[in-house]
C-alpha cells in the first residue's frame, strides 16, 4: 500500500497531545461517548457502532478480525459486548501505537490485539476468523478483488463480512476533496456498490443484507459540522483535529457536500462465505 495513505492520516497526528489530554481529564478512564471524538472518526459516529453491535448479536462471532481499526474504537467496543477474541490490523503504525495506549486509558479491560500490516497480504493462517469487519476502511484499499480474496482465506466455513462503507454514489464527478480518508483522488479508492455486490458474488460470498444508511448519514454529518463550527468544540478536550490537523474542519463540510450531491453513499452490506 502506497505510504501516502500512511502520511495523510500519520502527519498531523499528534500522540502525545491525545495521550496527556486524556490522562488530564479522565482520571479515572475514558468512556466511549469521551473517545468517540477521535475514536469513533467513520460518518455515524458511536451510534453507528452500536448499529453495527446490534447486527454481530445473532451472528455469534467468538473471533473478529478488524480492517482498518484506527484508533480502536469499534475493537474495544466488541471486547466489552464479550466477543471473546477481537484482532485489529492498520496500515498506520502511529494509528496502532496509539490504539495501545488508549486501550490502557479506556475506561475498563481491554486485551486485543493489534498488528501494522497490508489488508492484501494478512499475517494470518487460513480460516482464523469467524468474521471480518470493515468500517470506512475499503475506500484506502486499491485492489478490492485481492482484498477479498484474503477475506475469504482467512473465514471459517460460512463465515461472515459486515461492512459499514462509503461508496460512490451515482455522481463521482461531483467528488470534493479533501475528505478524512483523502486529501486528494489519488489515495482514494472508492468503488460503487453495484461493483461490490459483483466483487462479492464472484468472490464467493453471499449476500445476506445490504442496507443504505445515507440519509441518516447526511443528517449525522450536518449536525456534526454545526457543533464543530461552534467555540466550545474547538476548545474540546478532544477533537478529530489532534489526528487530522484543522483540514478537518473543512473535510467534514466536504462529506456533507458529497452526500448531498450523491457523490458517495454509505451502506451496510453482510455477506457469508460459501
Amino acid at each position: 500500500m502506497s505510504t501516502t495513505i500512511q502520511n495523510h492520516y500519520q502527519n498531523q497526528l499528534d500522540v502525545e497531545l491525545i495521550i496527556r489530554q486524556i490522562r488530564e481529564h479522565f482520571i479515572d478512564g475514558a468512556e466511549d461517548y469521551q473517545l468517540a471524538p477521535i475514536d469513533q472518526l467513520h460518518v455515524g459516529g458511536l451510534g453507528a457502532s452500536k448499529r453495527l453491535l446490534e447486527r454481530l448479536k445473532p451472528l455469534n462471532p467468538l473471533t473478529v478480525l478488524e480492517i482498518g481499526s484506527g484508533l480502536g474504537g469499534f475493537m474495544r467496543q466488541m471486547e466489552s459486548f464479550g466477543i471473546i477474541e477481537v484482532t485489529g490490523i492498520d496500515v498506520c503504525h502511529e494509528f496502532n501505537r496509539l490504539n495501545r495506549e488508549l486501550a490502557n486509558l479506556a475506561e475498563g479491560k481491554f486485551n486485543g490485539r493489534v498488528l501494522t500490516a497490508d489488508a492484501s497480504a494478512l499475517p494470518f493462517k487460513d480460516s482464523s476468523f469467524d468474521l471480518i469487519l470493515f468500517q470506512h476502511s475499503l475506500l484506502n484499499i486499491p485492489d478490492t478483488q485481492a482484498l477479498l480474496r484474503e477475506c475469504k482465506r482467512l473465514l471459517r466455513s460460512e463465515g461472515y463480512l459486515l461492512m459499514h462503507e462509503i461508496f460512490s454514489g451515482t455522481r463521482p464527478d461531483l467528488m470534493v476533496y479533501p475528505v478524512p480518508w483523502a486529501r486528494s483522488h489519488s489515495t482514494s479508492h472508492l468503488i460503487g456498490v453495484e461493483e461490490m455486490t459483483e466483487l462479492l458474488n464472484t468472490g464467493g460470498f453471499n449476500i445476506h443484507s445490504l442496507e443504505d444508511w445515507t440519509t441518516e448519514a447526511l443528517n449525522w454529518r450536518q449536525r456534526q459540522v454545526n457543533k464543530e463550527a461552534t467555540a466550545k468544540q474547538q476548545t474540546a478536550k478532544l477533537a478529530p483535529t489532534m489526528i487530522f490537523g484543522p483540514d478537518f474542519l473543512v473535510m467534514g463540510k466536504n462529506i456533507v457536500l458529497n452526500i448531498a450531491n450523491d457523490a458517495v453513499r454509505v451502506v451496510e452490506i453482510l455477506a457469508r462465505a460459501r
